[in-house]
């Protein structure tokens, strides 16, 4: 069967529900209809299972087009989404300032942040190309597109931001999730402001940093001084 839409998430147009079997293997897979070629695309799906007391479990999360799954005896029903995306990867770099204990962060606006891009396989290109530094917009946000030659290749992207920027502020937390075409994420503690590496960046995933800063502690100096006016002794 085919399904249609062009809108960005979730298609109205679906196949199913079907009629299948438990404990019985069921094959599926994707192709390109019309003028579409798949292989400017990455590809992934994530099959999950509905068990007769409700629950959800997630059965898959696999990068391809093809695959197959087993409904459990106890399962009631599987929902599997092919998710496509073109050969991109997002990295958005979020800045927070926090009150001077700690907390309350807010979206924190012109703080300078980094990204680069370096391909391990085949070909990886960052835009703004030029760009590998850009300040926070009023969201607290940066935001960089990496375009692959193809979905099989990969890349190293480099964050960090610019302390010397903003004096008077110290690194408190930060991290970085890397969410895959599939729904799989993986997490990253940044543990300063420092180049940090992520590796394996791939066709359709989505970088999110963040990095959380607060007030530094300032000083107090007390000095005492007698002037004339004091009494001797």
């Amino acid at each position: 069967e085919t399904t249609s839409g062009t809108a960005s998430g979730l298609q109205g147009a679906r196949i199913g529900p079907l009629p299948t079997v438990r404990n019985v293997a069921l094959n599926f897979a994707e192709v390109g209809a019309g003028t579409t070629n798949l292989v400017n695309y990455a590809s992934a799906y994530q099959c999950t299972v509905t068990y007769l007391d409700g629950t959800e479990v997630t059965l898959d999360q696999v990068n391809g087009r093809s695959g197959s799954i087993t409904i459990p005896s106890t399962g009631d029903a599987v929902r599997c989404v092919f998710r496509n995306s073109p050969l991109i990867a997002t990295v958005t770099i979020n800045k927070q300032v926090t009150d001077a204990l700690g907390q309350n962060p807010q979206p924190a606006e012109d703080w300078t942040v980094g990204a680069s891009t370096d391909a391990t396989i085949g070909t990886a290109t960052q835009t703004p190309e030029a760009t590998t530094e850009m300040p926070t917009d009023s969201d607290g946000n940066a935001i960089w597109n990496v375009k692959f030659g193809a979905s099989d290749h990969r890349a190293t992207v480099t964050v960090s931001e610019d302390v010397e920027s903003k004096p008077g502020y110290a690194f408190l937390s930060g991290q970085c999730v890397i969410t895959s075409l599939n729904g799989s994420t993986a997490t990253t503690t940044l543990t300063g402001p420092q180049a940090t590496g992520l590796t394996g960046i791939k066709p359709g995933d989505s970088v999110a940093c963040t990095y959380v800063n607060k007030p530094a502690p300032g000083t107090l100096a007390i000095e005492k001084v007698f002037d004339s006016s004091v009494p001797t002794g």
